[in-house]
């Protein structure tokens, strides 16, 4: 449904089936099966989709977007915040996706061959 909800950033489009714009237009909410129904596919600008693929911008493009992000931990913390959760249970729990949990997963599974870490931590996709 991100698909839906970026269609106001400008440049980010929905192309609509034809036969669905009316319908679509009228739209206050969402699912993502009514989207499959009503979009035939999104796409981006082709000028940002260029620069993506450019050797050159993309190193660019992708530090100015993670440098304005958000930690992980600041976006569950966030979300924790508003479910209602206190400011000593979102720590409780950001303790323990980053230490406890992993820790365990390592005592018990060190013969799987798999190396657990923080669940807040994020890898490159880019591997740049």
């Amino acid at each position: 449904m991100p698909f839906y909800h970026l269609r106001s950033s400008g440049f980010w489009h929905l192309k609509v089936k034809p036969e669905n714009s009316t319908e679509f237009e009228r739209l206050t909410s969402i699912s993502n099966a009514r989207v499959r129904n009503l979009v035939d596919f999104a796409y981006l600008d082709d000028e940002l989709f260029d620069y993506l693929q450019s050797s050159t911008t993309a190193p660019i493009l992708r530090h100015a977007l993670t440098a304005n992000l958000d930690t992980l931990e600041q976006q569950y913390a966030r979300w924790a915040i508003k479910l209602g959760k206190s400011e000593k249970t979102v720590k409780n729990y950001l303790g323990a996706l980053k230490s406890s949990i992993p820790s365990w997963l390592n005592g018990s599974g060190s013969d799987s061959g798999y190396v657990y870490q923080s669940l807040l931590s994020v890898s490159n996709y880019f591997g740049i």
